[in-house]
């Protein structure tokens, strides 16, 4: 059965490839970029106007995160979806194997910011397999003042399978180990972070845990 839904045909006179190899040679060859399309999309439904909502379901500090996508828009020429967590945005910019993020580290000094370095990073690799490890970095510096900032943005990501949701069915847990890191002529300042986020088919993200606490979908809305 090729990726229309029509059954193959016998090919030469006389000689029948088994269907199951066709099926297999179809999926390798005729399908691929299908089934890499459509694994992003069903797990990482983002488009303008859908949005997620998120509780805490704590007792004693409720907290709410409302999530939305914004219509697509361009950055260091790069086509990519603003996706707000309660206000604050994140840059995702899709592509065939998976999502980048857009990164940006700066340095304080004489009461002005600068970008030591930015760019997009990998978020997610797709289509997910269970088991597999990515990684990416960014590494940049700036002279400032006579003296060299350098930056370094490092990501890493393990991908597992999370079966045990009766409600979303087979889930995806993925956990993330970011560090930033800048180097002055006086110190180093490093900040690591750790979250992990579950991702479900048809909906998205439906549970992450990251440094305010652990948050469940409450509800949702695709278009």
């Amino acid at each position: 059965m090729n990726c229309n839904g029509h059954r193959a045909k016998s090919i030469g006179p006389g000689t029948r490839i088994p269907e199951h190899l066709i099926l297999l040679l179809l999926l390798i060859v005729g399908c691929g970029n299908n089934i890499i399309e459509r694994s992003a999309g069903d797990y990482f439904p983002y488009t303008a106007g859908n949005w997620w909502r998120y509780n805490n379901n704590s007792s004693y500090d409720p907290q709410t995160i409302f999530v939305e996508v914004e219509p697509l828009d361009t950055l260091l020429q790069i086509e990519y979806y603003p996706v707000t967590f309660s206000g604050v945005a994140s840059y995702y910019a899709f592509g065939n194997t998976g999502i980048r993020e857009y990164v940006k580290v700066v340095y304080a000094f004489a009461g002005t910011e600068y970008a030591v370095l930015e760019g997009f990073v990998k978020r997610i690799v797709t289509p997910l397999v269970s088991g597999f490890n990515f990684a990416d970095s960014l590494v940049d510096s700036l002279n400032i003042a006579g003296g060299w900032i350098k930056g370094k943005y490092e990501t890493r990501g393990l991908i597992s399978e999370y079966r045990d949701d009766e409600l979303y069915g087979n889930v995806y847990k993925i956990s993330f180990s970011i560090r930033e890191t800048v180097v002055t002529p006086e110190t180093t300042t490093v900040r690591d972070r750790n979250l992990t986020e579950y991702y479900a088919p048809g909906v998205g993200l439906v549970r992450f845990d990251n440094e305010q606490g652990e948050f469940h979908l409450s509800e949702y809305d695709l278009h």
